[in-house]
C-alpha cells in the first residue's frame, strides 16, 4: 500500500525519501479543484509497528504537538490522518538539504562554515526552538515543550534559504500520553546535556545546550564529543570538558568563544534561560549575522549541491508552455566566490563524518542499559578460556620435561653387560659342602647370575651340622679364589654408583 505510485486519500506518492526505525518518508503530491496540486512529505509508521498502541500513541502525540507549533522556522503540520487503518503525518515539504548533509559535504571539501553563516542558521533555529518552548495548551497554559533532540539532523536548509527545524517525536510536553519514566533518556547521545544523559529532570535550556553543540560544530567543521563506543560516549557527556571553538578555528573571535562556552555550561543555571536570551548574545557576537539573509544562503546550498537541491518539479499543464529552467551566467561565475565568502578552509585533518554513521543513534532507553555491569556468569568469559589454556600448555610441558628426563637417563646409564660365571670345578671330595643355591637378579639389566652347586655324594658331609658346613665354606674359599682369580671379581650388580648424580 505505501509504496510510490499509490494514492492515499488526496494524495499520490511519488517518492520514498527516507526511511527509519520507526518509519518511512515519502514525497507526495496533493491534488485538488481546478488543477491545485503542491508537494508535500507524508510520514507513515512501519507496517509491523502499527498494531503497537505505544508506537501508535507516540505517533498521535507528535502530531498533535507539532500542530499546535507555528513558526516560519518550524516544519508545519498539515494533517494527521487515517487510511485503511495506519496513521500518517501530511508535513511541509522543504526542498534542500539537512545541516549535517551541508556539514558533511563541506568536510569532503576541506572546508567550514563561516563563523557569520553558523550564527546565522543558529540564530534561526533559536527562534524556532524559542516558538516550540512558549507553545500553550488549550487552557492558555505553557506545555513546557522540550524539543530533546536538536541536532544538525533536525534542522533543514531549504533551497529558498529558510532554516527550519523538525521532528518532535521525542519531545517533552504536558499532556502527552506516552509520558518518559524517570531515569529514562531519549534523544541523540552527543547533543545531549549532563543532566539528560543522567537521566534527570530537564527543562528548554536542555534545548540551549544542544543548539550550542551544534553551533559549536558548525564552527570548527568537526564533532564535539567522539568516542568508540556509547559507554565511552555517555561518559564524556556527562562530564563534559568543552575547549573553545577558536582552538579549531582561529577566525572564531572571544566573544563568540565566550557565548558558546557559555551555552555550553555543565550546570543548567549556568546557561541562556531561553533560546530567545542565546539569540540576543548571537547577535551581539556576531552583527554581521543579521546582515546575511536567505538569499546567501540559498546561494551556498546551491554552490555545494547543484541541481540536486532543488528537488522534484511539479508538471506543468498542458495548456501552457513547459517553463525552461534559466540559470544566470553571474550566478555560474559567482559559485566560487560564494564558497571562499561563506565558508572557511578547516584548519585540521578530520572530517565531520569520518568515524561517523550517516545519521547518530536516537536512542530512548532506561539509563541503567547505558551502564557497564558485569553479570557473575557473564563476567570477562575470555578469562576462563585463558586459565584453561595455561593449564594445558603447563600439563604438556610436565609431560613433555618427563619424558626428557627419561630419555636422558636410558641415554647416560645403559643396562650392564651379560657376565657367563666360568665353569666351576669340583673340589675334591674332603673339600666338598652343603650344598648352597645361591640366585641374584640385576634390578636394571634383568641379567639373571645363577651358581649352583651339586653335591653328588658325602655320606660324612650329609650328616654335618649347617654352622659347621658354613664355616667350612668360608674356610676354604681362599683356596677357590687362588684357584681362579677372577671369580673374585663376579658379582650381582648393586645400586647406580653415586657419581652420576643418582
Amino acid at each position: 500500500m505505501w509504496k510510490p505510485g499509490n494514492s492515499i486519500g488526496p494524495y499520490r506518492l511519488e517518492a520514498s525519501l527516507k526511511s527509519g526505525g520507526m518509519g518511512a518518508l515519502f514525497l507526495a503530491r496533493r491534488e485538488g479543484a481546478a488543477g491545485f496540486q503542491r508537494f508535500v512529505a507524508i510520514k507513515v509508521i512501519h507496517a509491523h509497528l502499527a498494531s503497537d498502541p505505544t508506537f501508535v500513541r507516540m505517533f498521535v502525540d507528535e502530531a498533535l504537538l507539532s500542530a499546535k507549533i507555528q513558526h516560519p522556522n518550524v516544519v508545519h503540520v498539515e494533517e494527521l490522518g487515517e487510511w485503511e487503518g495506519s496513521y500518517f503525518l501530511a508535513m511541509e515539504y522543504v526542498p534542500g538539504c539537512s545541516l549535517a548533509q551541508l556539514l558533511s559535504a563541506l568536510s569532503r571539501a576541506g572546508r567550514r562554515l563561516s563563523p557569520r553563516v553558523a550564527a546565522y542558521i543558529a540564530a534561526q533555529v533559536a527562534d524556532g526552538l524559542h516558538a516550540a518552548h512558549e507553545t500553550r495548551g488549550d487552557d492558555g497554559a505553557l506545555l513546557g515543550v522540550v524539543h530533546r533532540d536538536v541536532s544538525p539532523q533536525n534542522v533543514l536548509l531549504a533551497t529558498n534559504g529558510a532554516v527550519k527545524l523538525i521532528d518532535f517525536g521525542v519531545a517533552k510536553a504536558r499532556g502527552r500520553s506516552q509520558q518518559t519514566a524517570s531515569g529514562s533518556i531519549r534523544g541523540k547521545l552527543r547533543y545531549m546535556p549532563p543532566e539528560q544523559a543522567r537521566g534527570d529532570e530537564i527543562d528548554r535550556r536542555a534545548d540551549g545546550y544542544a543548539l550550542g553543540i551544534v553551533l559549536w560544530e558548525m564552527l570548527t567543521g568537526r564533532r564535539l564529543f567522539d568516542a568508540p563506543n556509547d559507554f565511552a560516549l555517555i561518559d564524556r557527556v556527562r562530564n563534559p570538558e568543552i575547549v573553545r571553538p577558536s582552538t579549531w578555528a582561529t577566525d572564531v573571535d572571544e566573544e563568540l568563544d565566550e557565548l558558546v562556552l557559555w551555552a555550553l555550561s555543565p550546570r543548567a543555571e549556568d546557561r541562556p534561560a531561553t533560546a530567545l536570551e542565546l539569540r540576543a548574545r548571537l547577535a551581539e557576537a556576531v552583527p554581521d549575522a543579521l546582515a546575511l539573509g536567505a538569499t546567501q544562503l540559498a546561494a551556498l546550498i546551491r554552490s555545494v549541491f547543484g541541481e540536486l537541491a532543488e528537488g522534484p518539479k511539479l508538471p506543468t499543464p498542458s495548456r501552457e508552455p513547459a517553463a525552461q529552467p534559466v540559470r544566470a551566467a553571474t550566478e555560474e561565475m559567482n559559485t566560487a566566490d560564494v564558497i571562499e565568502e561563506l565558508t572557511r578552509l578547516t584548519e585540521h585533518g578530520e572530517r565531520y563524518d569520518d568515524k561517523q554513521e550517516p545519521e547518530d543513534k536516537l536512542v530512548a532507553m532506561p539509563v541503567s542499559k547505558l551502564v557497564r555491569v558485569e553479570e557473575p556468569h557473564k563476567r570477562a568469559p575470555w578469562r576462563w578460556a585463558v586459565g584453561i589454556l595455561a593449564l594445558l600448555v603447563l600439563g604438556a610441558g610436565s609431560v613433555v620435561a618427563a619424558t626428557r628426563r627419561e630419555g636422558a637417563q636410558r641415554a647416560v646409564i645403559t643396562p650392564a653387560p651379560t657376565v657367563t660365571a666360568p665353569p666351576t670345578v669340583a673340589p675334591p671330595v674332603f673339600l666338598q659342602t652343603v650344598p648352597i643355591a645361591e640366585t641374584t637378579e640385576s634390578r636394571d639389566s634383568g641379567v639373571s647370575l645363577t651358581t649352583r652347586s651339586t653335591q653328588r655324594s658325602s655320606a660324612t658331609a650329609t650328616h654335618t651340622r649347617r654352622d659347621s658346613s658354613r664355616a667350612d665354606a668360608a674356610t676354604h674359599a681362599p683356596s677357590a679364589a687362588a684357584r681362579d682369580p677372577s671369580a673374585s671379581s663376579i658379582r650381582a650388580p648393586g645400586p647406580f654408583p653415586t657419581s652420576l648424580g643418582f
